[in-house]
């Protein structure tokens, strides 16, 4: 799936539900009709329960976390790099994986909807480990 020239602009301040396979995904538009929260859910309506996509068009960044937002991948200048929130300057940063930006949110849509967009905690590290 091509997501981002199906789903970056809607209805300003509007939350839509796209068919998918297996579900919907829940398209939360931002005032200016840009995507701002993309989830998978399973029934039009439904809540999401799982990894998200968070969209940051003044930063140029995308984020894909737990809904909970305790740890997650963000997208910010062709770079991917794990965290989480009890991270700190102490240890080595997560080196990062280069990835296009549309490739990124393809991959994690794809993943998203592989898992059915429960809690899974199976998003891959830059790494490519299991997180």
């Amino acid at each position: 799936m091509s997501f981002l020239p199906r789903f970056k602009k809607g209805q300003a301040d509007a939350t839509t539900f796209a068919p998918v396979s297996g579900g919907f995904l829940r398209l939360i538009y931002d005032g200016d009709g840009l995507i701002e929260n993309a989830a998978f859910v399973k029934s039009r309506g439904g809540r999401a329960c799982g990894c998200q996509l968070y969209f940051d068009w003044t930063n140029e960044s995308v984020t894909y976390k737990t809904e909970s937002g305790l740890s997650g991948q963000q997208w910010c200048g062709g770079t991917v790099r794990f965290g989480t929130v009890y991270d700190d300057d102490s240890g080595d940063p997560d080196p990062g994986r280069r990835i296009g930006f549309k490739a990124w949110v393809d991959e994690c849509v794809a993943d998203m909807m592989k898992n059915g967009g429960g809690p899974t905690g199976r998003a891959t590290r830059s790494t490519g480990r299991r997180a």
